[in-house]
């Protein structure tokens, strides 16, 4: 049965893919064109399969959809799609790749067209795509009539054995296409983390890290996302360096990690097991009745309101034993003297001091004779 479809390829053409983001191929094996002739192969029973094999550029690829013709007539009728691995050249192909069932009407003009895209099939290498029939008669796949066939990629499965088109007598390429589109093998790389943020001097904060360099392209991949760039560092206790950013993520940051209270520098806790911080350095930082802890925590004074400053063991602080030990001795020296120390000060003003004694007197001149 052969028909002419002056309308066919703009029907193709109409149904064609929006810009994707990797390149797509639609693979043939016929020459089909718009006003040629084509035939639509009568004489299949239920369970055989006429089948192209289709051979795409290097590489792996997503198969996307199945776009044949089924017809002429305007029957409705269920097909089992199969996809097959035929990369071992043989008349038997290799492993089932995808099966499954659809209901079609047949149509003298349309093409059909089998969305597989959500199927995920891979294929690398040559790959068959069978249509299996489900009763005898029309309608029915249909064949090129441009004189030509390619006859290692053109089969017919009948009484359950796999044979070459042109061997059993058939002219012309089946009209069994497929799109598919190419995959990269990695993908596009990730983008590099933010770079170390530089140290804090005295205390201040971390510069900001810079941008993380975008992505290298994969073999057919799309460009990694540039990573973001590095949060200004948390002011350190000492200025030290900030860490590296992870992945393009946050820049230096000046505080230190940590487990426990007694890995952090003066002033500071550990929080929540992971980083040493501060909330206080003075009482004044904090609300009121409340007081600032020597691990930089502001709490509630224990007596609400008292601005008594006590040590975390609850002793009193260093600071309030040294004015106490001032004030005691301060009061010692107010203390009146005995009244015998007093009256020996007062007797030993009164009496006359000791004189010095004076140079001793020349000795005597000696006689004088006459």
């Amino acid at each position: 049965m052969t028909s002419a479809l002056p309308g066919l390829l703009g029907g193709i053409a109409a149904l064609a893919f929006a810009t994707p983001a990797f390149a797509q191929v639609e693979l043939k094996n016929d020459g089909f064109t718009s006003g040629a002739t084509l035939g639509f192969q009568a004489g299949f029973v239920a369970g055989e399969m006429g089948a192209s094999r289709l051979v795409p550029p290097g590489g792996t690829y997503q198969l996307l959809s199945v776009r044949f013709l089924f017809g002429p007539d305007a029957t409705q009728r269920d097909i089992v799609l199969r996809v097959y691995d035929d990369s071992a050249g043989t008349d038997t192909p290799g492993t089932q790749l995808y099966s499954s069932t659809f209901p079609l009407t047949g149509s003298s003009t349309a093409v059909q067209e089998v969305n597989l895209s959500a199927a995920a099939v891979l294929v690398t290498g040559a790959f068959r795509v069978a249509i299996e029939f489900t009763a005898a008669g029309a309608p029915s796949i249909a064949r090129d009539m441009d004189g030509s066939i390619a006859a290692d990629k053109n089969f017919v499965l009948s009484q359950g054995a796999w044979t070459k088109s042109q061997v059993l007598g058939l002219s012309g390429d089946w009209i069994i296409r497929a799109v598919v589109s190419a995959q990269p093998p990695d993908g596009g790389t990730a983008g590099a983390g933010g770079s170390i943020g530089t140290a804090g001097t005295g205390g201040a904060s971390g510069t900001t890290g810079s941008a993380g360099a975008g992505g290298t392209t994969g073999t057919g991949g799309t460009t990694g996302a540039a990573g973001t760039s590095g949060a200004i560092g948390t002011a350190g206790a000492s200025g030290s360096t900030g860490s590296a950013g992870t992945g393009g993520g946050t820049g230096g940051n000046a505080a230190m990690a940590c487990k426990v209270n007694s890995e952090c520098a003066t002033g500071q806790y550990c929080l929540n097991k992971t980083t040493c911080t501060y909330d206080c350095r003075i009482d004044t930082d904090c609300g009121s009745n409340q007081r600032c802890t020597s691990l930089g925590q502001c709490e509630a004074h224990p007596s609400g309101g008292c601005s008594c400053r006590v040590n975390d063991t609850g002793g009193l602080s260093l600071t309030a034993l040294l004015g106490a030990g001032l004030l005691l001795a301060r009061r010692r020296s107010r203390r009146p003297l005995p009244r015998r120390v007093v009256r020996e000060r007062v007797r030993a003003a009164g009496r006359p001091r000791p004189t010095q004694p004076g140079p001793p007197p020349p000795p005597p001149a000696p006689p004088v004779s006459n």
